[in-house]
Formats: structure tokens, C-alpha cells, sequence
């Protein structure tokens, strides 16, 4: 049946919520990862819980962001039963919340995960520098959401993070990524889901 699209703005982005008369929800989260999306979100499964939306899927299309909102994302996804799913690169933040979903599916041969350590602001200088302390507050919080989301693997995928310098990524797809606990399940991993540049919008 014909799908509804129902946009919820926020201020770096947008989350669209396309639903059918069977209950069939996928909703895009398209843009940045900053504080309004994670207050944001909250409309986000309000609404889609009264379009009747039976386990919907949340397909990323993010740059990353803020790491502290990520963890808050994701860990609301496990709470709803979210699934995720993306078709493109997911780094950073977005990465955070990708494995949040209970299911997690990368489609596409242009689909992979990417993965780093966390970066801060200094406020004297304005620098961005990596946060490597193994005791600071935001390794702390990875630790704990890791072992929350993927348990079996969360050290594996701790010791990735942090060997990877916040100024650059360590990127995961197919088997790679399945062997990691990143994702769930592979769809058309062979095949380019959005078609031949011709035919792109």
C-alpha cells in the first residue's frame, strides 16, 4: 500500500518517518548528530508508535556527531526495539547509534561501519585532540554501552576504537563486520542499492 512521510526537523538535520497502511515503518535519521536530535527522538517514537509502527527500522544517513547523544540514542533504540539499518558510511556517533538496533543490517556494497577514538575541544586553544585516557569519562561511557549492546565482542571492538586515532577511522564491512558484532546481517552486499549514477537524483 502507499506509504506516509511524516518529517520531524531538528536543528542539524531531519528525521522522516515513512510508514504503510501494514504497519511497516522506516524511519531516516538524515543529517548531524547534535543535543536537538536526541530531545528530538522522543517525538520520533511517540509518532511512530501511533502510526501502529510494528519493530521499525532506523536507517542512518549521518556524518557522525556528538558521542554522549549517541550513546543516549542508542541505548533508546534497544529500550523500543529498534532496528537499524544503513546504506552508506557510518562513522563516529553514527556508528554509536547503529548499534543500538537489535538487529543491525548493512546493505549495499557501499555499506560499512566506521570506528574511532573520541575527540575533544580544548577551550583555551579551540584544538581537537583525541581523548585516550583509558579512565576518562568518555571511555568509561564506551565501555559500559559496548558491553550493553554487542557483549560478546564489546572488547574487541574497544581495542579497535582505541588504536584508531580520533583523526582517522578504521573501517569494517561484510564478514568483518558481522565477525565484530557490528552488524546483524548482510543485504545485497554485492550490489550497488542506488543504482547506476545515471538513474540518481
Amino acid at each position: 500500500m502507499p506509504a506516509e512521510q511524516d518529517v520531524i526537523p531538528y536543528q542539524s538535520g531531519r528525521f522522516v518517518i515513512v510508514s504503510s497502511q501494514e504497519g511497516k515503518c522506516v524511519i531516516a535519521l538524515q543529517g548531524a548528530i547534535d543535543k536537538e536530535a536526541r530531545w528530538k527522538f522522543d517525538e520520533v517514537v511517540a509518532r511512530s508508535e501511533k502510526l501502529g509502527c510494528d519493530k521499525p527500522w532506523l536507517m542512518l544517513e549521518s556524518p557522525g556527531g556528538l558521542l554522549f547523544e549517541g550513546f543516549s540514542l542508542g541505548r533508546e533504540l534497544r529500550t523500543h526495539g529498534f532496528r537499524t539499518i544503513t546504506r552508506y558510511e557510518c562513522a563516529s556517533a553514527c556508528a554509536i547509534i547503529f548499534l543500538g538496533g537489535v538487529e543491525r543490517v548493512l546493505a549495499g556494497s557501499r555499506a560499512r561501519i566506521g570506528l574511532h577514538q573520541a575527540a575533544y575541544v580544548k577551550a583555551e586553544t579551540k584544538g581537537r585532540s583525541c581523548d585516550i585516557g583509558m579512565d576518562s569519562p568518555s571511555m568509561r561511557d564506551l565501555r559500559r554501552y559496548l558491553a550493553f549492546v554487542i557483549p560478546a565482542t564489546s572488547s574487541q571492538v574497544t581495542d579497535v576504537i582505541t588504536h584508531t586515532s580520533c583523526n582517522d577511522i578504521t573501517w569494517a564491512a561484510g564478514q568483518r563486520a558481522l565477525d565484530l558484532g557490528l552488524a546483524t546481517s548482510l543485504a545485497a552486499e554485492d550490489a550497488d542499492v542506488f543504482g547506476p549514477k545515471a538513474a540518481r537524483r
